[in-house]
């Protein structure tokens, strides 16, 4: 019976280490998207509230361009992006240049509705795996 207690015990630990290397969320409003530099990244806000992207540790904004800029107030801090819609039902994409990535995306603004929409996005955070690929051949 130990014996069996104890190979439980390891598989456990095992796979408690596979999953700690992927962030997760509790919360369906702090999205973390993989990063890749062929994806467009879509984040819906809601019209009277603020949304935030943040980019890796040691990043930094060297420019922010979009498309219909007049309806968004965009406000990089650091290595964090505050968006916040003026109107309410609009689109338009963004691309966001840093010292180390480039990042391309699809922002949506919408009024708040009864239903809590799934989509929404308080905070957008990024996974980048070629980090944790350069950790591991560190090693």
């Amino acid at each position: 019976m130990k014996y069996y207690l104890s190979i439980f015990l390891f598989l456990i630990s095992i796979s408690q280490v596979t999953y700690a290397e992927v962030p997760i969320t509790t919360d369906n409003r702090i999205k973390t998207y993989i990063y890749n530099e062929n994806e467009v990244f879509t984040i819906l806000v809601h019209y009277g509230y603020q949304s935030s992207i943040e980019l890796s540790y040691g990043e930094e904004v060297e420019t922010i361009s979009m498309g219909d800029s007049y309806a968004w107030k965009i406000t990089p801090v650091g290595r964090r992006i505050f968006i916040k819609p003026f109107e309410e039902n609009i689109h338009t994409n963004m691309t966001i240049i840093t010292n180390k990535r480039t990042y391309q995306f699809d922002i949506v603004s919408k009024l708040p509705s009864e239903n809590f929409d799934k989509e929404l996005a308080y905070v957008v955070r990024f996974f980048y795996p070629e980090i944790k690929k350069s950790e591991k051949l560190d090693n």
